[in-house]
């Protein structure tokens, strides 16, 4: 059997209503977005009037638990009863305390997700060189490279370093490009000294001109991450000479290679974090209402905790409560949203079409969202108690027709005399006469 108790709150804390309440009492937990109602009536109490917005706690218990139910008032019929008493009899009606949500007006507020600049290696992004010349002191006078890929991409920027090829990498790569070019070519070595006829200006190097600050990298290193500031042009010239070598590892042809890159460096631009559904809730809740500096909000989305006015992560590994509302949707992505000046329940309900959720608040002003199509379904234990019942009247003996009869004798106009049923092969006494019965033998 099911029993209940009625409490009040007073001074932050519930009370016993300190009256007689009737039960059964009218509950309605509603599974649309209206909002969970109750109705209420309760005797003896020495409260004329409640004020409206009183919190309300019904505790319900069946043969396996307790539930509770958390109302605010929405409406009180009080009267006197008995007269003179001093006592009052309260009709209320309560409702759900997301009502609360309906009191509080927020201005616009839209979220957009910011978009940035990334850039990298791509496949096709090689520069040409503003300048290369290659000097053959062999027998291959014609020799180019102007129809391959060249290897020197856009920079790109590992931690704080800029990555570019080195020496040998790119000697790696002229070789394949030329050896076609050069008979019996089998393999090439990089050296540091100029042919002979060369002056000591063109000594081998890479050199990388940043705003005037020139860095030089010698054959030897494998990895250059010079030291320059983005964005700016940066000048970037290899000078190396190629010993080109055949099977035997005998000179076959000396190349002095000459190759000048303008190459526009830019930083990197990452775009800020998208925009989930906690965050976007957490927003609306903290601009609902006007907070001091250090103040907390008094609603909060399920999972998330505050000190100071900040979010206070829940431990090293989770910003938020595992397994909570927004732990679950801080994995969610929001979409655009422009919400309109309106109650913060319509906000959160705007946020909710796209999680297809329903905002409700809990007695601790923590904020849930019941999720549509869900295994929603009533708390309480319902008992199939039958009973039975009889009623009669003495207007219902004998004193109506049937229909088919009662037209036909109402067609007579004179004397409602015995009739004969249609259709039937059986003959009918019927009452004509306030005094008078024809019994069925006489019948015609």
């Amino acid at each position: 059997m099911n029993t209940f108790e009625v409490n009040i709150k007073r001074n932050g804390e519930y009370v016993p209503l300190g009256a007689t309440a009737v039960f059964p009492f009218s509950l309605g937990e509603l599974l649309d977005e209206r909002l969970d109602e109750a109705y209420i009536t309760f005797y003896g109490s020495k409260v004329k009037a409640y004020r409206p917005t009183t919190e309300f706690k019904i505790s319900v218990t069946d043969s396996y638990e307790t539930t509770d139910y958390y109302f605010i008032l929405a409406g009180d019929n009080s009267a006197e009863y008995p007269a003179g008493s001093g006592k009052y009899k309260h009709s209320c009606y309560l409702i759900e305390r997301t009502k609360w949500l309906e009191g509080i007006v927020c201005s616009s507020l839209t979220f957009r997700n910011a978009k940035g600049a990334v850039y990298g290696l791509k496949e096709k992004s090689n520069p040409k060189p503003s300048y290369y010349s290659l000097t053959s002191y062999g027998d291959n006078p014609n020799i180019s490279i102007a129809d391959v890929l060249y290897p020197v991409q856009t920079p790109q920027k590992i931690g704080e370093s800029v990555v570019f090829l080195s020496i040998e990498q790119m000697a790696e790569v002229v070789f394949d490009a030329i050896k076609s070019n050069i008979s019996n070519s089998y393999g090439f070595n990089v050296v540091r000294l100029p042919p002979k006829d060369q002056t000591t200006e063109n000594e081998t190097g890479l050199i990388l001109d940043s705003d005037g600050n020139k860095q030089t990298f010698d054959f030897e290193s494998r990895e250059v991450k010079p030291e320059i500031t983005m964005p700016q042009i940066v000048k970037l010239e290899y000078i190396f000479t190629l010993d080109v070598r055949n099977s035997l590892n005998v000179n076959v042809d000396t190349i002095l290679v000459k190759l000048n890159y303008l190459i526009a460096g830019v930083e990197t631009v990452f775009p800020l974090r998208r925009f989930t559904i906690t965050d976007v809730v957490n927003r609306c809740l903290e601009l609902a209402e006007p907070l001091f500096m250090g103040q907390n909000p008094k609603y909060v989305f399920d999972g998330v905790t505050y000190a100071s006015g900040e979010i206070a992560p829940y431990s090293e590994a989770s910003k938020y409560r595992p397994g909570s509302l927004a732990d679950i949707f801080d994995k969610v992505y929001a979409p655009e949203f422009n919400l309109t000046q309106d109650t913060l329940r319509e906000q959160l309900k705007v946020i909710g079409g796209y999680i297809h959720g329903e905002p409700w608040i809990d007695e601790n002003n923590v904020v849930y969202y019941q999720i549509f199509s869900d295994n929603a379904r009533s708390r309480l234990e319902g008992h199939p108690n039958i009973g039975t019942s009889a009623s009669w009247h003495i207007n219902e003996y004998n004193t109506e027709l049937r229909s088919n009869a009662q037209n036909l004798v109402s067609s007579l106009g004179y004397a409602k005399g015995v009739i004969t049923d249609p259709g039937a092969t059986l003959h009918r006494t019927l009452r004509t006469f306030p005094h008078c019965f024809i019994p069925l033998p006489n019948c015609i």
